[in-house]
């Protein structure tokens, strides 16, 4: 028996042993990373809807004023419903805490 004929006998002895079947490698699973369905994704979507501009306006970089103005007041609303911290709503957001805070002041500036 060469070594090939060894190695196919080994992992057919395992499959026997385990009771499963021999399988093929399996491609990795890629998983997306999405914005959980409910609230959260209701918020963002009907900020970005107030202000005329998309979902991934309010998630991306841009720094353009109307654009951080949702930005801001979907913060705010992360904020003032009390459920969420400052680096969960950063991460939601795809930016740092310490921009949420400024960010949530801002807003609340602009209220007032």
């Amino acid at each position: 028996m060469n070594y090939q004929e060894q190695v196919e006998h080994y992992k057919a002895v395992r499959a026997r042993i385990s009771g499963a079947a021999i399988k093929p490698k399996e491609e990795p699973i890629v998983v997306e990373r999405r914005l959980e369905e409910g609230f959260r994704q209701k918020i963002i979507r009907e900020c970005a809807e107030e202000f005329g501009i998309s979902v991934k306006d309010i998630l991306g970089n841009s720094r353009v004023n109307h654009i951080v103005m949702a930005r801001r007041k979907a913060a705010w609303i992360f904020y003032q419903r009390g459920t969420m911290s400052y680096p969960q709503i950063g991460r939601l957001l795809n930016k740092d805490h310490s921009t949420i805070i400024h960010a949530v002041k801002k807003y609340q500036q602009s209220l007032e």
